[in-house]
């Protein structure tokens, strides 16, 4: 499918799974937050502990909860469903090995850092909109090498409302003073990034390079994607191949 980007003026970017690949992220830092607690004597069962660590963070729902940064709520279902005391001490200490790993793997992407800046010599407005915990996206943006290359950066922590109805995209192009159809929303998720931001009048593209949703779910919310793309590179070229230059 061809884009035709020549009316856009603004590129939204989800962050988890669609700047960085938050799921191999949290696997790893949970498979070495479990071996930590294991080396303490916390629990005999290394896969347990890390099996019940990632079906917590991928089922609780909480509002603004920072499934890459963990959370003290995720690390204590995580040890109560490995059946092991889920205590303040526990939970901090799984929490701390966490994110001393996550921080370990997070580095300068220079290919990501590459595209936006590309995107943005073009003439395009960045911003990042995305669920989560302020200081820890804007720590992740920062760790990506790509936190001062967007305009704008709204978190559902501080906007009140996370991405699940069309008030956090609307007020995002009544920030920039754009109308509708201006904007291009990219995301991984089919529901909080495809389709919430398409009845808010944007374009959508589907990042799909860390996380491969079903066909079927696909066709469920087809008619909410205009485009699908692997990777931000991708996407990069795609829209300046149809940019003329200025």
């Amino acid at each position: 499918m061809r884009f035709i980007f020549a009316e856009f003026a603004l590129i939204v970017f989800d962050i988890g799974n669609t700047l960085v690949n938050a799921e191999q992220l949290i696997e790893s830092s949970s498979r070495y937050a479990a071996e930590r607690m294991y080396s303490l004597n916390l629990t005999t069962d290394v896969d347990s502990l890390f099996d019940s660590y990632l079906e917590a963070s991928k089922s609780l729902h909480h509002k603004h909860i920072n499934r890459i940064f963990s959370d003290p709520l995720i690390c204590a279902r995580a040890l109560s469903n490995a059946g092991l005391p889920s205590d303040e001490h526990n939970r901090y200490l799984l929490l701390t090995f966490f994110r001393k790993r996550l921080r370990q793997a997070v580095r300068k992407d220079k290919s990501l850092i590459s595209s936006l800046k590309k995107l943005k010599t073009r003439g395009f407005l960045l911003a990042a909109l995305s669920d989560g915990t302020i200081t820890e996206q804007y720590e992740l943006l920062d760790r990506l090498g790509v936190l001062e290359l967007f305009d704008h950066i709204r978190i559902s922590e501080a906007y009140g409302e996370e991405k699940k109805s069309v008030n956090i995209f609307s007020d995002l192009l009544h920030y920039f003073a754009l109308d509708r159809y201006q904007a291009l929303m990219v995301g991984d998720d089919l529901r909080r990034d495809m389709q919430w931001a398409s009845k808010a009048g944007y374009r959508t593209v589907l990042q799909e390079q860390f996380v491969r949703h079903s066909p079927r779910l696909v066709r469920r919310f087809a008619k909410y994607i205009d485009y699908r793309v692997n990777g931000i590179s991708q996407l990069c070229d795609l829209v300046l191949d149809s940019r003329p230059i200025a």
